[in-house]
């Protein structure tokens, strides 16, 4: 008689516990999922085919950002002579310090390409920033190079810059005799044979735009 009372007993679905979160008895919950239709493995299938994919090459390529079209976009709000002597100045220092990195930055308020033995700011031996009507060339340790004549702008304890304004500003020796003395106060030696590697980089600022000034 034990035994029969044993089968009648309805087997117990979920446990008191869960049935008591759920707000309802055992059977109460059981009963429910098993009136909730099953998603059949062929309609899941479906769906999942049905969600476009990411190409592999659409992904790449944006991991893979241009430095020249990222600088060319950077570059929009300033005025065409500005960006010729951001050229100029760039294949100047390019030609001078090379091999090297090159971390192209937009900050927000400027543009900033950075020069140095790797991408680390606090290694760059050199910069160059955009302004609305020139460009500078700066030295992040100026304080420590020779300037007898008084070339170098800036009064803080290490940093100094050379405005450019016109094309014939490029062509100042001074340019080049820093940035010689700039690469040997950094141990860096730049390549003498000919065309050395740079490798460029783009950073972008998540600050608001306010360039240029």
């Amino acid at each position: 008689m034990s035994a029969t009372k044993k089968r009648s007993l309805p087997r117990r679905l979920v446990s008191p516990k869960r049935a008591e979160r759920e707000g309802g008895s055992s059977e109460e919950s059981g009963e429910r999922r098993r009136s909730l239709p099953r998603r059949s493995s062929v309609e899941s299938g479906e769906r999942r085919r049905s969600l476009p994919r990411r190409s592999s090459v659409e992904s790449g390529e944006r991991r893979r950002e241009s430095p020249e079209e990222a600088l060319d976009e950077f570059l929009k709000p300033y005025d065409p002579p500005v960006r010729a002597l951001l050229a100029g100045l760039r294949a100047l220092v390019r030609r001078e310090v090379a091999p090297c990195h090159e971390t192209i930055y937009d900050a927000g308020y400027t543009i900033a390409l950075w020069y140095g033995a790797s991408t680390k700011v606090t290694e760059g031996f050199c910069y160059i920033s955009v302004h609305r009507r020139h460009v500078n060339l700066g030295f992040p340790r100026g304080s420590l190079l020779e300037d007898p004549e008084g070339w170098l702008r800036g009064d803080g304890p290490w940093m100094r810059h050379i405005q450019i304004k016109a094309p014939a500003d490029l062509d100042r020796p001074e340019l080049r005799a820093f940035l010689r003395a700039a690469c040997a106060e950094a141990d860096h030696s730049p390549s003498t044979v000919g065309k050395a590697t740079v490798l460029s980089i783009v950073k972008r600022s998540q600050a608001r735009k306010r360039r240029p000034r």
